[in-house]
């Protein structure tokens, strides 16, 4: 029998509504009546304990927003890409750098 968190009853049970984390990580259950400020009815679709609901709009508007704000430097070092000709170049001065150390060592 699931009771109230606030008033700690369990009638009327058909205004007694139950997190939908609940058995995930919350076991909320409130009398629509207990709800500061008040319901007139049983809400339909998921509802969410004044605890869970901050977390959730958290985890909408996370979705509901870009990717994340490193995706627009990934972009633009591929666009940044060094062509295969000065790649080679820059390979070759590397080279000989490290020959020309290992000849004065």
């Amino acid at each position: 029998v699931a009771l109230c968190n606030i008033c700690g009853e369990a009638k009327p049970e058909e205004e007694l509504l139950i997190c939908d984390n609940f058995c995930k990580s919350c076991a909320s259950t409130i009398h629509i009546k207990c709800l500061d400020p008040p319901l007139q009815k049983v809400p339909e679709g998921d509802w969410f304990c004044p605890v869970c609901l901050p977390r959730e709009k958290r985890k909408a508007k996370a979705k509901a927003e870009p990717k994340s704000k490193a995706e627009p430097k990934i972009k633009a070092k591929a666009k940044a890409k060094v062509k295969p000709a000065a790649k080679a170049r820059m390979k070759a001065k590397a080279v000989n750098a490290s020959i020309a150390k290992r000849g004065k060592e």
